[in-house]
């Protein structure tokens, strides 16, 4: 889902300078796209702003541009300049979510209620390079108040869940590959399940590996069953 336009804050050394928007008609064609190494995939707004270079006395004046507001269901992945061609790029990716589940059955179940740690690991559309830095929202059990999780250097963080209980991690780039892992010793005598992205697989994994990879999808991706 495409928004109907975007608004940039261009700044001169630091101050409000103008707020340029951007619509559909600003769009690049295909072939202007594919005469720029552009992928087809991608919506191009493009938008030539006149501006003045350098002040009354001569001195080089320094432009920024900022998003204020990130269109949702999107998010700012990049800003980048280039004083050569005066030309400024704002990047934003469509975003979709990863919903956690935990479920244990069998005898004692009910009374089960142990606290287990999964640890989800996120590499960047495309490649193997981690996701640093990266600021998502965490929903747990159905809630609509989230709260911010941040992903560390190696582009992990961890979400605890009960039996019964679910987390939804959203804001997470469409194509982001995924890893999540059960960690601990709480875990070594279930025998364990998971439903993943629509398919379903049952296995019993030595040495407490509990781990299950996959991309996030313009839908919602969900994981995970471990049965007692």
């Amino acid at each position: 889902l495409r928004p109907d336009a975007v608004s940039l804050l261009l700044k001169q050394n630091g101050t409000k300078y103008q707020t340029v928007k951007l619509t559909a008609k600003d769009a690049l064609t295909a072939a202007e796209k594919k005469a720029a190494g552009i992928s087809d995939e991608m919506d191009v707004w493009d938008k030539e702003v006149p501006v003045s270079s350098v002040d009354e006395n001569g001195k080089a004046y320094t432009y920024t541009v900022e998003e204020p507001t990130v269109p949702s269901p999107y998010t700012l992945e990049s800003t980048s300049s280039d004083a050569k061609t005066g030309i400024y790029s704002v990047t934003n990716l469509g975003t979709s979510s990863l919903t956690i589940r935990k479920t244990t059955k069998g005898p004692g179940a009910d009374e089960d209620n142990t606290a287990f740690t999964f640890t989800v690991t996120l590499t960047q559309p495309g490649s193997t390079k981690a996701y640093t830095g990266r600021t998502l929202k965490l929903y747990k059990n159905g809630s609509t108040t989230g709260e911010d999780i941040q992903t560390d250097a190696k582009g992990t963080c961890t979400v605890s869940l009960r039996s019964g209980e679910s987390a939804k991690i959203d804001f997470i780039p469409i194509g982001t590959g995924y890893t999540v892992s059960e960690d601990g010793k709480q875990a070594e005598y279930y025998t364990t399940s998971y439903t993943s992205d629509k398919q379903t697989t049952e296995t019993t994994l030595q040495d407490n590996s509990r781990t299950v990879t996959g991309t996030v999808a313009p839908k919602d991706a969900s994981f995970v069953a471990f049965t007692k």
